[in-house]
């Protein structure tokens, strides 16, 4: 089957969606056809390229150029350490045609992801390797390129639990970024929470940065907030928290109450013939013409718990930067000996003698030992006779004895004194 592809909706100096003859290129459903400089490639099943050069009056600033894709690095093939799966996953999202999955990458990126369609009916998907459990994650951040995408249902970057339930507004779905409706860029939530709509990304052309963390409300309850801005604003490498998209306690959703609380990364555009609800009301239950939607998603990070991402998905960690090293502890301070309680120092009116007081060596417990420690006063000259040298019953004692320098005499006293 031959699907005619319009390369340009907008035609100079025409009306807007008047196709051209000179701008419509015949494409096979089982081919891939990338918009390129002066023209397009069709990348054909059996490997080979064919590239077809178009007048300079097909090319419009809708047309999607790959250089305006991944902040201008090459899209290239998945290389190995590529976090995206080739496999295509069928969806009741998009059922007609069968789902593709043509997705590529930003060179040097392996977390990102480039998904660019023909403008013909095409059910294009990519579904990340990475699997995580909600409870580990805290906040993501990435990078986004949409190019001629109005009009169009595309979902740059939504994330799903592995058990979807029913009934979409309950069951933790969240879309960080959604052309539905088709009309402009949203962040929602299958339904539920509140969804806001980015009224100031021209989804022809947008270039910008996406947000999410989850929080904890003031009764505790772990919420999602979603903003999406353009680098300008962005503070600390985030976008501001301020007028977020918001789903309120994600642990109360489906996939975590009733679930496992896994959940996946994933990249579509569904511009297919036929669909489920969401395709009827997101697409308006048709597929739509255009010069092709294209979009790319680079530099996916996401705080988690250490452990949460391994092997090529640990590529998702956001790196932090070493702390330094803590300088070593100094040494405690040598504790001061504390006086014993027997030394003539610890009692006021023994403090102008030396040694043991109370009791001294021998046991004897002077009489100046009744008072408790404290400093005493400075020493006056010694009187003749008070120095307890002269005295043989206290000439094991040093200072004044008889009497002391506060006017006590020692029992040590009695007796000659010696000459």
């Amino acid at each position: 089957m031959i699907v005619p592809v319009v390369v340009a909706v907008e035609l100079t100096g025409t009306p807007q969606g008047v196709r051209h003859p000179d701008c419509v290129v015949e494409v096979p459903n089982t081919s891939l056809m990338k918009v390129v400089d002066n023209g397009v490639e069709l990348h054909h099943a059996d490997g080979s390229v064919q590239r077809i050069t178009t007048p300079d009056h097909c090319h419009h600033d809708t047309v999607p150029s790959p250089s305006k894709l991944c902040a201008g690095a090459s899209v290239v093939g998945g290389s190995a350490d590529w976090i995206w799966n080739t496999d295509a996953v069928p969806s009741p999202s998009c059922t007609s045609p069968p789902v593709e999955n043509h997705a590529l990458m930003c060179e040097g990126d392996p977390t990102s992801v480039v998904i660019q369609g023909n403008g013909g009916p095409q059910c294009l998907s990519a579904h990340s390797a990475c699997n995580f459990h909600m409870g580990n994650i805290f906040q993501l951040d990435f990078d986004v390129s949409i190019l001629g995408c109005a009009g169009t249902w595309a979902a740059p970057l939504w994330m799903t639990p592995d058990e979807w339930g029913t009934d979409g507004p309950s069951s933790g779905e969240i879309d960080m970024l959604e052309m539905c409706p088709t009309d402009a860029l949203y962040s929602n939530f299958a339904g539920g929470g509140t969804q806001k709509k980015w009224s100031s990304a021209d989804v022809n052309n947008f270039h910008g940065h996406t947000t999410m963390w989850k929080r904890a409300d003031e009764y505790g309850e772990q919420g999602i907030s979603v903003t999406t801005c353009i680098s300008a604003d962005m503070i600390d490498g985030a976008c501001p928290e301020v007028g977020a998209a918001f789903l309120p306690n994600i642990y109360d959703q489906h996939g975590c109450h009733d679930g496992n609380c896994m959940y996946h990364l994933i990249s579509d555009i569904w511009n297919g013939n036929d669909g489920d609800g969401g395709y009827q009301y997101c697409a308006s239950g048709q597929s739509h013409s255009s010069g092709g939607c294209s979009l790319s998603i680079s530099n996916i990070l996401f705080d988690a718990v250490p452990g949460t991402f391994e092997g090529k998905c640990a590529a998702l960690t956001r790196p932090h930067p070493t702390p330094p090293p803590v300088p070593p502890t100094p040494p405690a301070p040598v504790p001061q000996p504390t006086p014993s309680s027997s030394a003539c120092s610890a009692h006021p009116s023994c403090s102008e003698l030396h040694g043991d007081c109370c009791p001294t060596g021998d046991g004897v417990t002077l009489s100046c030992c009744g008072a408790s420690p404290s400093p005493g006063p400075v020493p006056s000259p010694s009187p003749p006779g008070a120095r307890c040298s002269e005295h043989p019953g206290c000439s094991r004692l040093q200072g004044d004895c008889c009497p002391t320098t506060t006017g006590v005499l020692l029992d040590c006293c009695n007796g000659e004194m010696l000459v």
